[in-house]
């Protein structure tokens, strides 16, 4: 009998559900049958646990009331041997057990082993096939033994099981969830680095991605916490990142709702100076308003507006700062730009493992450096900024410099622990190395003391480069077609 071709006609619905049924079933396609009221699919079963896109789709041609095939897509994506088996949750069963045996394994190292076997399946989908089956596994979704909220239900289950796997590998960390939001943190790193945490949101397709970012000795960022929601209000999950830590400095963007929560919480922050004079700069400012805006923040004790009114001058004038900040509130907008933005839209666990592989793959790669000796040690940060002072004419006597306890009169010296035109003039004069009197703070030598992340999956993250998310084709764009959503009968 000949198969099905693009544009072969059928007059009714129920002849083209017969015909595209009987040809899955020629080319031994595992099917589920989606209807909506202008189309009628067979659609792989595979295609949530493997992304599987196999499938045949009969559309309704409106002027005849007929329905067309206009695809005809028969390659798999799932894995051959899911032919041998009744589901994948079988096949998954199966195949890993004829690996490693009765041992119990790891979801995550179970996600290893498939992939092995060119079985690509998500981090949800591996422990619904691996654990539903488990007797004790069932004994605990009885009991209701999950989360803080109390609930037996797989999602939480699973959540609980990635939360041990992961606190299993990186004893030092800390982890807790709650309903959709799964938060994860690194302690240690606060000893080791500067203790302010710089906090950036992304948008997720279904929820938000918050990081707590702190700055290594060459000012670029590290994870140190983070919360991945599933769950469209942004301040609950804001508000459940910042109750899961301890009494943190926190540096955040010019956000009233995100200034808002921390009140309320009544944690300590600081509004970048940058992200006040961006929004005064889209209001229309002038660029000499804006630097007027700049210098009040970094010098002045009394300066205010109205947008401003609604917190103290602490949180945005740095001389009525109480915390050293060594000017980074004056730093660009801290972007973490080795997780690109596609990761954040990936499926809840998938996106949580993808930033522990990319967040361990990241620090790897920064502690292959080579230690040298003076300016070595440390990044263009304090390259840059002691070349500068190094080069300006400064007059002998107008400030006061003291070495031993590495002040000066001007103030820069203490405030960022670099040592300023004075103090680098005078380290000159007597014959020493400006570097020998920068801040330890800045070594590079603190990234080695860095804990590795150890993630709970442990297999290369495809991550599109963001560049190509900003991409527009040539010419008029396509007209959005408005679809309805489907009905699926699982056959």
């Amino acid at each position: 009998m000949k198969g099905l071709s693009v544009n072969d006609v059928f007059s009714t619905r129920e002849e083209a559900e017969k015909a595209l049924a009987e040809h899955a079933v020629r080319n031994n396609l595992n099917y589920d049958l989606e209807e909506t009221p202008k189309s009628v699919a067979v659609l792989c079963k595979g295609r949530e646990e493997f992304g599987c896109e196999a499938r045949v789709v009969a559309q309704l041609r409106k002027k005849d009331g007929v329905f067309v095939v206009k695809r005809v897509r028969l390659a798999h994506k799932c894995p051959a041997v899911t032919s041998k088996y009744g589901s994948p949750d079988e096949m998954v069963r199966t195949e890993v057990h004829r690996v490693i045996g009765d041992r119990n394994a790891r979801i995550g190292e179970v996600i290893s082993i498939l992939a092995d076997m060119n079985i690509k399946m998500g981090y949800f989908s591996v422990w619904k096939a691996m654990r539903q089956g488990d007797e004790t596994e069932k004994e605990n979704i009885k009991e209701g033994l999950a989360g803080e909220n109390g609930k037996g239900d797989l999602f939480d289950r699973a959540l609980e099981e990635l939360s041990r796997e992961f606190l299993e590998l990186n004893p030092d960390a800390a982890a807790r969830y709650r309903g959709k939001m799964f938060f994860f943190s690194f302690p240690s790193y606060l000893e080791i680095l500067v203790p302010i945490v710089e906090i950036r949101i992304y948008k997720r397709t279904e929820g938000f991605v918050i990081l707590g970012v702190l700055r290594d000795p060459a000012w670029f960022p590290v994870v140190y916490s983070c919360v991945v929601s599933d769950l469209a209000d942004r301040d609950d999950a804001f508000g459940y990142f910042v109750d899961s830590m301890p009494s943190l400095f926190f540096l955040v963007d010019f956000d009233v709702h995100l200034i808002r929560v921390l009140k309320e919480k009544d944690r300590e922050f600081f509004v970048k100076t940058r992200d006040i004079c961006k929004f005064y700069y889209n209001r229309g400012k002038s660029i000499d308003a804006v630097e007027d805006v700049w210098n009040k923040c970094n010098n002045d004790r009394e300066w205010s507006t109205p947008e401003l009114a609604f917190i103290d001058r602490k949180r945005y004038l740095k001389n009525c700062c109480e915390v050293d900040m060594l000017g980074l509130q004056n730093t660009s907008e801290c972007d973490v730009e080795f997780i690109g933005l596609g990761i954040f839209n990936l499926p809840f666990f998938d996106c949580i493992n993808a930033i522990l592989k990319l967040i361990s793959d990241n620090l790897k790669q920064r502690k292959k450096i080579n230690l040298g000796e003076g300016k070595h040690l440390f990044g263009n940060n304090v390259i840059s900024r002691i070349e500068k002072n190094t080069s300006m004419e400064v007059a002998d006597s107008f400030y006061n410099v003291d070495l031993q306890n590495q002040t000066c009169t001007c103030g820069r010296f203490q405030e960022f622990l670099i040592p300023c035109p004075h103090a680098c003039k005078k380290i000159l004069d007597s014959g020493e190395d400006p570097y020998l009197y920068v801040s330890d703070l800045y070594s590079k030598a603190r990234l080695l003391k860095l804990r590795d992340v150890v993630p709970v999956v442990d297999l290369p993250v495809k991550c599109q480069s963001d560049r190509n998310l900003l991409k527009r084709g040539p010419g008029r764009p396509k007209k959005i077609l408005v679809r309805e959503p489907p009905v699926v009968v699982r056959s």
